[in-house]
C-alpha cells in the first residue's frame, strides 16, 4: 500500500498540470494521473478482473456526469481560500446568497447523482467496496490538492 501511495505521489509532484482545468484534458500528464487513479480505486475496492470489467464503465459514465455538474456551478465559487473567484469580473460575479444556494443546489445535485448510480454500482460491487469507492475518491481529491498546492508555493517561491 505504502508503495502505491508512493507512486501516486510521485506521478502527482511530475504531473502538476493535472488539478489546472486548462491543461486538464490537454496532456499526457491527465492520462498518467487517471491511471493511478484508476489503479487506487482498484486496489482499495479489491475489485476482481470481472468486478473491474463491469464497474469501470459505470463508473465512467458517473465521472463524467459529475464533472458536468461541478464545471455547471464553477462560477459561482472562489477558485481558493484565498477567494479568488474563477469569475473575475466583479460587476458579474454573484452575491454571498446567491453562491450559499447555488452551493445547496450542488450539493443536491451530486446527491441525486450518487443515489442515481447507487443501484448500479450495487449490482456489480458490495456495499463495504461501494464505500471503499467513495473513500478512495475522496482521498484522491486530497492528495491532488495537496500536490496542488505545494505546486504553487513551489512556483510562487521560484518567482522570488
Amino acid at each position: 500500500m505504502k508503495q502505491l501511495l508512493s507512486l501516486i505521489i510521485a506521478l502527482i509532484i511530475t504531473t502538476g498540470s493535472y488539478a489546472q482545468p486548462e491543461h486538464r484534458h490537454d496532456d499526457k500528464a491527465f492520462e498518467k494521473v487517471r491511471s493511478v487513479h484508476i489503479a487506487l480505486l482498484t486496489r482499495h475496492m479489491n475489485l476482481t478482473p470481472k468486478q473491474a470489467e463491469q464497474f469501470w464503465p459505470i463508473y465512467n459514465e458517473f465521472d463524467n456526469e459529475r464533472t458536468i455538474i461541478r464545471k455547471k456551478y464553477k462560477k459561482y465559487f472562489p477558485k481558493n481560500n484565498a477567494g479568488e473567484y474563477n469569475n473575475p469580473d466583479k460587476e458579474t460575479r454573484p452575491d454571498a446568497n446567491t453562491m450559499l444556494d447555488k452551493k445547496l443546489d450542488r450539493q443536491q445535485e451530486m446527491l441525486d447523482l450518487k443515489r442515481k448510480y447507487k443501484e448500479q454500482f450495487l449490482k456489480v460491487v458490495s456495499p463495504e467496496q461501494l464505500v471503499q469507492m467513495d473513500a478512495a475518491d475522496n482521498d484522491f481529491t486530497m492528495m491532488l490538492l495537496q500536490q496542488r498546492a505545494k505546486n504553487k508555493r513551489r512556483n510562487n517561491n521560484n518567482n522570488y
